[in-house]
């Protein structure tokens, strides 16, 4: 029994005891380093009724509380579901994509050409096609004297043949792009009010 006293009163002076233990500490702060800050607000822009989307396009504004600046824009991004863009909660915003002021301008502008000539093409070996690319710097590569490698953030493509008319938007990186068709012109359409109400909208936090 003595024994047993002995181990645990060992145990207990062991454990009492205050032992050096080497933390290696290198320190880095004459490295430089960089500082940024955002804070980011939001609003959605609602679809027509009847004409809601799985996708959602919101006008975002930055704040950059460092440099003292702010920047307005227009996002496309995705829902996490397959259900219409209600609430900025359904939406899947690490795959959104921007569209800059002048940017949305021509997509505007565009869209709008493109509704005027829905269906023009009924003529059998005939055809319309357009597309819309955007794309961050860094993701525009060159890969040979004349050619530049794009992966679009934002990808809209129009047809019109004798076989039908149709659009497309692509949203996300490449290796994981959302699409979305507009098989209808009034599909197309209501999209195009979408954007006319963003850029309203925009206007009102540029000035």
């Amino acid at each position: 029994m003595k024994n047993i006293n002995y181990i645990v009163l060992a145990f207990i002076l062991l454990n009492t005891l205050s032992f050096a233990q080497y933390k290696g500490y290198h320190s880095i702060s004459d490295i430089n380093s960089s500082l940024k800050s955002t804070l980011t607000t939001m609003e959605l822009i609602r679809w027509p009724s009847g004409e809601e989307r799985n996708f959602g396009v919101l006008i975002a504004h930055d704040i950059d509380p460092l440099n003292n600046k702010n920047y307005s824009y227009v996002l496309f991004s995705p829902t996490s579901s397959n259900f219409d863009a209600n609430g900025i909660q359904e939406l899947k915003l690490d795959y959104a994509a921007p569209l800059k002021d002048t940017e949305l301008d021509f997509f505007i502008k565009q869209i709008e050409l493109r509704l005027k000539n829905w269906g023009k093409n009924t003529v059998e070996g005939k055809g319309t096609f357009f597309e819309i690319l955007t794309a961050p710097e860094h993701k525009i590569r060159r890969i040979s004297e004349n050619v530049d490698l794009w992966s679009p953030s934002i990808k809209f493509g129009f047809q019109d043949t004798s076989d039908g008319t149709i659009s497309i938007l692509y949203i996300g990186p490449e290796s994981y792009k959302y699409s979305y068709e507009f098989s209808d012109k009034s599909e197309l359409m209501a999209f195009y009010q979408v954007l006319k109400d963003a850029k309203n909208k925009l206007l009102t936090l540029i000035k």
